[in-house]
């Protein structure tokens, strides 16, 4: 069998190309790549060489499109639903962050409010980041219900209500107090 990306890289370098020749070699590549990089498991990504994760992370960075990029990160999160608002810049630098394994995979936060707030000063630290960056709307509404049902976060940013279930956890605000019977009415 042929080494076909040996042999291309072989040709590659002895062709003189014509400009418009060049881009086309060169959209034929980033479509190459980006044909691989949604199949490549999270585990085989965190163990190439350093000089090649940083090449992938340019890759996912500048020619994996949004689409590709939520591709991947349903490979490679797959309990994290991306959310409409979240640009290709935001979603890029977390895989990428994946990817060099300064975090780990999302994984939905389930824990009552007293069991987040038994945790330790570094769990919360951790969790609270992962409330404002990872985890999507749906989820933060689920945790809202569970943690502080009475409250009302109509029309409140997805940040907003983030922040709202950190501090809970944190302890610096209480959930809302159930109403009164007949209150509102």
């Amino acid at each position: 069998m042929v080494d076909r990306v040996a042999l291309v890289g072989d040709l590659s370098s002895t062709v003189r190309f014509s400009a418009a020749d060049g881009i086309a070699f060169n959209e034929a590549m980033d479509k190459v790549v980006r044909q691989v990089a949604v199949l490549l498991p999270l585990t085989s990504a965190q163990t190439l060489s350093a000089s090649v994760r940083g090449e992938f992370s340019v890759a996912i960075r500048e020619i994996l499109t949004m689409k590709e990029l939520k591709a991947l990160s349903k490979l490679w999160e797959p309990e994290r639903k991306v959310w409409a608002e979240l640009g290709h810049r935001e979603l890029a630098a977390d895989l990428i962050d994946l990817l060099e394994q300064r975090r780990v995979p999302y994984v939905q936060i389930t824990a009552s409010l007293p069991q987040a707030r038994a945790w330790s000063p570094e769990v919360r630290a951790r969790t609270r980041g992962v409330l404002e960056r990872l985890t999507p709307p749906a989820h933060l509404e689920k945790l809202r219900k569970s943690w502080d049902r009475h409250v009302n976060l109509q029309r409140v940013s997805r940040t907003a209500v983030a922040r709202h279930l950190a501090d809970l956890m944190d302890g610096k605000k209480q959930p809302a107090p159930t109403p009164a019977p007949g209150a509102g009415a």
